[in-house]
Order: C-alpha cells, then sequence, then structure tokens
C-alpha cells in the first residue's frame, strides 16, 4: 500500500558496506526529510542495519528503499487511542458514576489515559516480538 510509506524523498540510500552480520546504508536526503518519521535517522547520512534485514543478495553500491507498512496503525495507536480513553474517562465519571465535580473528572480521564498507556506498552511488547519493523528493498 503506497499511502502507508514513509515520506519517498527521505527513505532511499546506497548500500556502503556490507558484512555476514550487519549492512550500512548512505542515505540520500531529500526535499520531505525534515517531515519524515525517520528523520532522526537520517541526519545520521550512515546507519547500520541487521543483515537479517537486508534482501537475499544484497551488494556494495546497490541503491535500496525502506518501507514501513504499520504507519497508519502506529499512528492510530500512539494518538487515538490515548484520546479515545481521556474521553472515555470523562463519561465513565460524569455518566456512570454521576460524578460531577470536574476536577474528579479530568482525575478520572487522565487515570484513563495513563491505562491506555499502559496498554499500549503491553501491545508493544507483543508487536515487536513479531515482524515489526522497516523493509529493505533494492530499487535498482
Amino acid at each position: 500500500m503506497d499511502s502507508a510509506k514513509i515520506n519517498e524523498e527521505c527513505v532511499e540510500g546506497v548500500v556502503a558496506d556490507v558484512n555476514p552480520e550487519s549492512f550500512t546504508v548512505s542515505m540520500m536526503s531529500g526535499d520531505g526529510c525534515k517531515s519524515c518519521g525517520l528523520n532522526n535517522i537520517c541526519n545520521q547520512k550512515f546507519i547500520t542495519l541487521d543483515r537479517k534485514d537486508a534482501p537475499a543478495g544484497l551488494q556494495k553500491g546497490q541503491k535500496i528503499q525502506f518501507e514501513y507498512d504499520k504507519v497508519i496503525q502506529t499512528s492510530f495507536l500512539l494518538y487515538i487511542v490515548p484520546m479515545l480513553f481521556f474521553i472515555g474517562g470523562i463519561m465513565i465519571a460524569k455518566d456512570v458514576l454521576h460524578i460531577s465535580n470536574e476536577v474528579i473528572q479530568f482525575l478520572s480521564a487522565f487515570t484513563a489515559t495513563a491505562v491506555s498507556f499502559g496498554i499500549i506498552r503491553l501491545i508493544d511488547k507483543n508487536v515487536s516480538k513479531k515482524k515489526y519493523h522497516i523493509n529493505v528493498k533494492v530499487i535498482n
């Protein structure tokens, strides 16, 4: 899905070195780098990745592209879920528990948001054990 890719101007690079354990990529910078999710990594200009993340037959000098297929899911998890828990905390305090004190409603919302961060952390631990990484694709 092309819409789930990271900004294309900053996800390309050239393989600078390949060894049995890892490979090094020289990142190409473009106009979209400032708004890209990988900007902190790309600013290093060279990044080293595990060889297991590389496609078979990767050679020095090949142009590669990084793809990250879970941008929308990750964004939803990090931004929308806590907001829903915050609103849910207010609704529970106000409508279910019939608490009219706004300070307590806010504390309930804050507590629900903290719970959402705990849930996100558990999800992250479970997802990290699976294939949840940046895909590397040779483009030439």
